[in-house]
This record gives structure tokens, sequence and C-alpha cells, in this order.
């Protein structure tokens, strides 16, 4: 068990890679990788749907996903001392190896490779994660953006 700094699950294989590991070093030693990312926690005393804006439209349009017609925020209050946020709380993606993954990592497949073959499984990414959390109003699209979720794997061409 260790811990490294990458954007994502998937990036993880490039991490290791990039620190000279073999992809069957790595295929051989990797059966759960956990991804996680803090965000801001909405107040639950002021939180309140509100109508989605122009920049969540354009965040979510690059990201290939539907932007819903209310979004969450909060104006603040005593509770939050006027912040809208109280503490924080954290993303996760956990992502169980399988025999097909090792396959893929052996093959040196690169992460955008990875990347379609998990979510072709249904696995939960990082960023998906991040979006059920803003549509149940735990936090928001702001945060997610801030944070730069789901831009640099869609650049990697992962639309989720």
């Amino acid at each position: 068990m260790g811990s490294l700094h990458s954007r994502d699950s998937v990036a993880v294989i490039t991490v290791l890679r990039n620190y000279g590991l073999d992809d069957v070093e790595i295929a051989s030693n990797q059966e759960v990788i956990v991804s996680q990312l803090l965000v801001r926690r909405l107040c639950p005393h002021c939180r309140e749907p509100k109508a989605s804006g122009a920049v969540d439209q354009r965040y979510l349009e690059r990201l290939g996903q539907d932007c819903p017609e209310t979004v969450w925020d909060a104006p603040g209050c005593q509770a939050c001392a006027g912040l809208g946020y109280l503490g924080r709380t954290a993303v996760f993606e956990v992502c169980s190896l399988g025999v097909d993954d090792h396959a893929l990592i052996l093959d040196g497949a690169p992460e955008q490779t990875l990347r379609r073959h998990l979510a072709d499984t249904g696995h939960a990414s990082l960023l998906d994660n991040g979006l059920r959390m803003a549509a149940e109003g735990v936090t928001t699209l702001a945060e997610l953006r801030q944070a730069g979720l789901g831009l640099r794997a869609r650049q990697q061409g992962r639309t989720s």
C-alpha cells in the first residue's frame, strides 16, 4: 500500500510508469486504486437550489454532460459565517482492477484507452462521483470546476 499524487485512478498507472516501473510490475502489484479529491461542503443550513448559469453550462458542455436546470448554491448564514460552505468532504474513485484491466496495462495501453475501457464497464470515475455529489447538493459545480475535475480527463479523451 502506498500514496501517490495523480489526477485520478487511471493516472496512477502513468505515474508508476514515469517512476520507471514496467507494465508487468504494475499489473502484478495493483488490485485496487483509490483516488480522492477534497472539496468544500455546502452549508446544509442555507444551501438552496438555483437556476444553472452560463458558466456551469459551459463547464458541463466541455465535459460532454447535460446541464441540469437547477444546481445548488448557498448564500451564507450565521452557521457558516456567511461563507456558504461548512467544512470539506472527499470525492472518491475506487478502481478495482480485473483481468481485462491487467491485460490492458500489460499491453501498455495509454490513459485514454484505460479510461474508455473502465467507462464501458460502468466504472464510476472521480468526475462521475463529483457530479453526483454536486447534483445532491453536497458541493457545487464551481468547486469541481475550480479543482479542474474532469477537464484533464476530457483532454485525455474521457467523456464520462
